[in-house]
């Protein structure tokens, strides 16, 4: 047994397609690509995305990495080493959404 948990990402998420990707505003949208508003149910918490790939199955893809990347990080370290290790996720959780991670004072 791995003692992981399991997340509904279905319950713990609201996933809302946007018409646009941020900062597309006036722009047509190629077409497959979605773009979409997550919101965290329990803490109200939100993020647009704008997955560089076709199919709505990538705004999916998006919310279970990071429903995972809520217990990768490994916290038993001291609060300096636990903030190093939660930018990193956090910048490759972005690369991966093709977020610029400076939105959020990482680099």
């Amino acid at each position: 047994e791995l003692a992981c948990p399991v997340v509904e990402t279905n319950v713990a998420y609201k996933i809302r397609e946007t018409p646009r990707a941020p900062g597309m505003a006036g722009k047509p949208k190629p077409a497959g690509l979605v773009a979409a508003n997550i919101q965290e149910t329990a803490s109200g918490w939100s993020l647009d995305i704008a997955p560089s790939l076709p199919g709505h199955f990538q705004v999916q893809n998006a919310v279970n990495a990071l429903a995972a990347a809520d217990h990768v990080i490994d916290t038993s370290g001291t609060l300096a080493d636990n903030a190093k290790r939660t930018d990193e996720v956090l910048a490759l959780i972005c690369a991966k959404l093709g977020i610029d991670p400076a939105r959020y004072g990482v680099a």
